[in-house]
């Protein structure tokens, strides 16, 4: 797999909503985001935090890899409400090598989602903004339905917490996907007109640690 170590900013992104004007320079309990260069496009890179201390980078790259996988998935099934997954890459660091996914940015997010992301992780005057409000009401009446019709059909199990669900022109963008029920999944899946070629896909997609 290819290194984004050369693509990463040259000078160290502030890893603080606060200090940093792009919303994607900022980290989450899971990973630090990336705003980086993937072919030449914008796209942003999720790196794993380690999940304990000596976590090793083969293990890293499983998470990163499990990740992408149901990502991927997700993104097949339900184009309309996922981020565009596009690679699993490792970046080299002072602290190791880490792995994470590459995805496309999502364009056109409401400033009401800007808001709430921003009060969030970090800018204590957006909690009570009338746009942080608006935020968790979208996702409570809109969001939060849909991903509930997504597990009853499929078994995929998508975070409809309000900070990971984007609002785009009145669309939920759900940007995390927290598991997969295998057996519901099959089942839907063999329950739909797929090609051959994506049904093909999808279950090697399934058996996540032969993936890399």
């Amino acid at each position: 797999m290819p290194e984004l170590s050369q693509q990463i900013r040259k000078k160290p992104v502030a890893l603080s909503i606060k200090k940093c004007r792009n919303a994607y320079c900022f980290s989450t309990q899971e990973a630090n985001v990336h705003l980086v260069r993937y072919n030449g496009k914008p796209a942003v890179l999720r790196l794993l935090k380690p999940r304990y201390s000596a976590q090793p980078s083969s293990s890293m790259k499983m998470d990163a890899a499990n990740n992408f996988a149901m990502q991927s998935i997700f993104h097949i099934i339900f184009p309309r409400y996922s981020i565009h997954p596009l690679s699993v890459m490792s970046v080299s660091s002072k602290f190791g090598k880490r792995w994470g996914m590459v995805s496309e940015v999502v364009k056109a997010r409401s400033a009401d989602y800007k808001a709430f992301q921003q009060g969030f992780y970090g800018l204590e005057q957006h909690r009570n903004s009338p746009a942080y409000k608006r935020h968790e009401d979208f996702v409570k009446k809109i969001a939060v339905p849909i991903s509930g019709e997504i597990y009853k059909k499929t078994g995929i199990v998508v975070n409809d917490y309000p900070v990971n669900v984007c609002n785009v022109k009145g669309k939920p963008i759900f940007f995390e996907i927290d598991g997969i029920n295998p057996k519901k999944l099959k089942e839907y899946v063999d329950s739909q007109n797929f090609d051959p070629k994506t049904k093909e896909t999808l279950s090697a997609l399934l058996k996540f640690k032969e993936l890399f």
